[in-house]
C-alpha cells in the first residue's frame, strides 16, 4: 500500500485575518518534509530530506506551480525550470576533477564511505584479495574523513590517498569509471540501511554483509597485517613512562563510543575499583574529562587512532563496548572482552542480543581470539571481572 503524504501545521502567521505565512512538517516514503506558503498559497518552498540515502530537494513554486527546482540524489546535484530538468551534474566526478593531476597513472580508485570498523576490515582482510583478483597494481585512496589517515599510516603506508569534501556517502552506484579508471565504493548508504534491516531481523552477520558486498568467499580473504612504525612506537612509550602504566599487568579500557550506548559512569567506577583492587593498571581511552577522574589514580591521554591500537596491542587485556574501534584490535593477541551495548540504528537503538549475534567478532578473526561477549545487562560488571584474576 502506497505511503500518503500527510502535513501538520508547524506554525502560522496571520495578519488582517489573513494566512501571511504558514509552515507544514510532513514525512513520505522516509523522507522528512517541509513546506512553508506565503500570502494564503500565492507563492511557497517546499524541502524534501532524506539523510540516510542523500536526498535532499527544495522547490520553489507560483500558486501551486513548480517554477524552479534544486535536487542532490544519487550522487548527481540536478537542476529543473517548469518541472524540467536542465542540468545535471556528478558531485563525485566533480571533486575528484580538482585532484586529477594526483590520480595520473592509477589503474584503480578506493573511494572509503566507512567508518573506523568498516575500514579496517577492507583494508585489513578484503583489500589484498581485491587487488590480486582484479589485477590492481597501482591504487588510489579517496576517503572524505580525516581520522582513515591513522589506518592507512598502519595498512598502506606506502599507498597514494586523497582527502576530499564529503560526498562520497551520497553516491549510489557502487562501480563507476572516471577518466577511463575503474572506480569502487566502499561502501555505499544503501548497503548500510538494507545490511542494517536484515540484522534487525536477526539474519546474518555484519562481516559476511561486507564480504558479500565486495564478492569474496571466507577462502578468498587475505590478512594484511598492521605495521606499527618506530615514530609511533616511540611516542607511545612515551605516554606509557608519563603515565607509569605498568605492562606487565595493563588493561586497555575504552568504556565509550558514539555508535554505541557507553557504559555508565557508576559501572566505570566499580569496574576499575576492582581491577586496580587485584594490581591492574589500567589506561581509559576516552575523550570525556569527566569519565578521566572518576576514580582516583586513573589514568588516559588523548591518542590518535593508530597510537591506540599499538597501546592496546600491549595490553594483557582490551575490554570495550561493541564499536568499530573492537574490529581494528580483533587481530592482536590479546584477550578482547566485549560489552554489547545496544547500537544505534536508523531510526533506534539495536537491542543487545542482536548486537550480539550481528556484530559476532568471532566471524571477523581468521584464527579464534580469546573473546569473550557479554549481553549487556545489569551484572555486567561482575561477568567480566569473573574473567579475570
Amino acid at each position: 500500500m502506497r505511503e500518503r503524504l500527510s502535513f501538520h501545521c508547524y506554525k502560522s502567521c496571520q495578519f488582517l485575518g489573513i494566512n501571511f505565512y504558514t509552515c507544514f512538517l510532513g514525512r513520505f516514503a522516509g523522507e522528512e518534509v517541509r513546506k512553508e506558503v506565503w500570502l494564503g498559497g500565492l507563492f511557497g518552498i517546499e524541502k524534501r530530506l532524506d539523510p540516510p540515502r542523500g536526498k535532499r530537494m527544495k522547490k520553489f513554486y507560483i500558486a501551486s506551480c513548480p517554477i524552479w527546482e534544486w535536487g542532490k540524489q544519487a550522487g548527481y546535484k540536478t537542476y529543473s525550470v517548469l518541472s524540467k530538468e536542465v542540468l545535471r551534474s556528478s558531485l563525485l566526478s566533480s571533486m575528484l576533477n580538482k585532484y586529477r593531476f594526483q590520480l595520473t597513472g592509477a589503474d584503480h580508485i578506493y573511494l572509503l564511505n566507512s567508518n573506523l570498523g568498516e575500514l579496517y576490515l577492507f583494508l585489513s582482510c578484503f583489500l589484498l584479495a581485491m587487488m590480486k583478483r582484479d589485477n590492481v597494481q597501482k591504487p588510489v585512496f579517496v576517503t572524505d574523513r580525516k581520522y582513515h589517515f591513522a589506518l592507512f599510516r598502519l595498512l598502506i603506508p606506502q599507498a597514494k590517498t586523497i582527502k576530499i569534501d564529503k560526498v562520497i556517502s551520497e553516491v549510489v552506484d557502487k562501480h563507476f569509471v572516471f577518466e577511463g579508471i575503474p572506480c569502487t565504493i566502499l561502501y555505499t548508504s544503501s548497503f548500510f540501511i538494507d545490511s542494517w534491516k536484515k540484522l534487525l531481523k536477526g539474519q546474518g552477520n555484519f562481516f559476511d554483509s561486507l564480504s558479500q558486498e565486495v564478492g569474496l568467499a571466507p577462502s578468498e580473504l587475505e590478512l594484511n597485517p598492521v605495521r606499527f612504525s618506530e615514530t609511533l612506537r616511540r611516542k607511545v612509550h612515551q605516554v606509557i613512562g608519563d603515565l607509569h602504566l605498568n605492562l606487565e599487568r595493563l588493561i586497555f579500557l575504552a568504556p565509550e563510543a558514539n555508535s554505541c550506548r557507553s557504559l555508565h559512569k557508576k559501572e566505570v567506577f566499580e569496574l576499575v575499583k576492582n581491577l586496580k583492587e587485584k594490581g591492574w593498571s589500567i589506561f581509559l581511552n576516552t575523550a570525556k574529562s569527566d569519565m578521566q577522574n572518576i576514580v582516583p589514580g586513573m589514568v588516559s591521554s588523548p591518542l590518535s587512532v593508530d597510537e591506540a591500537i599499538y597501546l592496546a596491542s600491549l595490553s594483557k587485556h582490551i575490554i570495550a563496548v561493541r564499536s568499530g574501534l573492537l574490529d581494528a584490535l580483533v587481530h592482536l593477541p590479546v584477550t578482547i572482552h566485549v560489552i554489547n551495548t545496544p547500537m544505534k540504528g536508523l531510526h533506534a537503538y539495536i537491542p543487545s542480543d542482536l548486537v550480539a549475534k550481528g556484530w559476532d567478532l568471532n566471524t571477523v578473526a581468521f584464527k579464534k581470539a580469546h573473546i569473550f561477549p557479554y549481553i549487556y545487562t545489569q551484572d555486567i560488571i561482575s561477568q567480566i571481572l569473573s574473567h579475570i584474576d
